[in-house]
């Protein structure tokens, strides 16, 4: 494995691990400022403030007891500054709307991109989907 490629996966468990602790302010630090999300269930959020509103909605409700578990990165070099990104996940402990718990596995594509200025790799565009995860 390369170093981008480290350094890439190395983003993707530090977004796991601040969703699991449930600390918005260190996800939406995995982003560029003017990265996005589209919310499998249509709703777009562009820029950190919308993307923030999107994560604290998210984990002041059905996800606020979740844990995010990366099973598989497949990671596109695109140059040596972006990648294309498809990672296979669960989200554990989702709460239902009748407070049940239940596993979700999903899909994430992403573009991550090198910030220059943070030295670091950050999410340019984040979809998730709940449809099955290939593994």
């Amino acid at each position: 494995m390369n170093d981008m490629e480290n350094e890439i996966r190395a983003r993707f468990t530090e977004f796991a691990h601040a969703w699991s602790a449930h600390d918005v302010p260190a996800m939406v630090a995995c982003w560029t400022d003017s990265g996005n999300v589209t919310h499998p269930w249509g709703t777009f959020a562009a820029g950190r403030d919308e993307i923030t509103q999107l994560l604290t909605s998210e984990h002041d409700g059905p996800m606020r007891e979740s844990r995010w578990i990366v099973s598989e990165l497949h990671i596109q070099p695109l140059s040596e500054r972006t990648a294309v990104v498809q990672c296979d996940a669960v989200l554990e402990d989702v709460r239902a709307p009748n407070g049940k718990p239940y596993a979700l596995p999903h899909q994430i594509d992403a573009v991550i991109a090198h910030d220059a200025s943070v030295g670091d790799w950050r999410f340019v565009s984040f979809h998730p989907s709940f449809v099955r995860a290939r593994g």
